[in-house]
């Protein structure tokens, strides 16, 4: 009796011997892979960050109510931060950090006031304010991956630096005002590796800058140096939400 059957069974363990063998080279494949990423994550990283930042107006004895109130209602405009870290290891990240953060505020038929006049009120106009400030920053971060999943990255930044304000006030007349200080920002970060040495994600910030002395200019010759006191300080805090971009190279 012929045993038909046995061309059938070696063709069977072939296919599996083969199969078996593919699925071994596989593994072997993303193992070393893996490995290879998580051996050494030293290099440079550049960050850019676009967020939507809400600026808090506090009590500031240099404001009257029409114009902390009128600051309050238009506290909203748009941050761009740059940063470029180094990575000395998995997890530990130094670098410098850029930040520009403005906003336009507008009203029309208002009660103006501004300094250089007697009483300060200038009577009803239309007034806008160009606000704008810059932020140049030292900065710590911690970078961070999941064992279980690389492409998923965390990260916790704190920077201090020197904060510089500018602002045009056209109340109609120009007025310039002009002060430095020194900044803190705090931020977390999730971002996803999209494509390799690439992630991308959502990106919440705090910022908070105490200006030590405001220079102010103003028509026919205006001018002011308005200094820190307990009774009139001005400060700088607000809230970025955003997205965060970066490159590891």
């Amino acid at each position: 009796m012929k045993k038909w059957y046995l061309p059938i069974v070696a063709l069977f363990l072939n296919s599996y011997t083969g199969f078996a063998q593919e699925q071994e080279q596989d593994s072997v494949s993303v193992f070393t892979e893996e490995k290879m990423y998580t051996e050494s994550q030293k290099g440079f990283l550049l960050s850019v960050n676009g967020s939507y930042g809400i600026n808090f107006v506090g009590r500031n004895e240099y404001y009257n109510d029409w114009e902390r109130d009128y600051r309050k209602k238009n506290n909203k405009g748009l941050a761009l931060d740059v940063a470029l870290y180094y990575k000395l290891d998995n997890f530990n990240c130094i670098g410098l950090i850029y930040s520009n953060y403005s906003v336009e505020m507008e009203a029309k038929h208002v009660p103006a006031y501004a300094p250089g006049s007697e009483t300060g009120y200038l009577g009803i106009r239309d007034v806008r304010n160009d606000f704008n400030v810059s932020y140049y920053a030292f900065s710590y971060m911690v970078n961070f991956r999941l064992p279980e999943n690389l492409r998923h990255e965390f990260n916790l930044e704190q920077g201090i630096g020197y904060v510089r304000l500018n602002e045009d006030a056209y109340y109609p007349e120009l007025y310039t005002i002009k002060a430095g200080g020194v900044g803190f920002l705090s931020s977390f970060s999730y971002r996803y590796e999209i494509i390799n040495n690439f992630v991308i994600g959502p990106r919440i910030a705090y910022f908070s800058g105490l200006l030590f002395d405001h220079k102010v200019k103003g028509p026919d010759g205006y001018t002011a140096s308005i200094s820190l006191l307990d009774d009139d300080r001005r400060g700088i805090n607000r809230l970025d939400l955003g997205l965060s971009a970066c490159y590891r190279f």
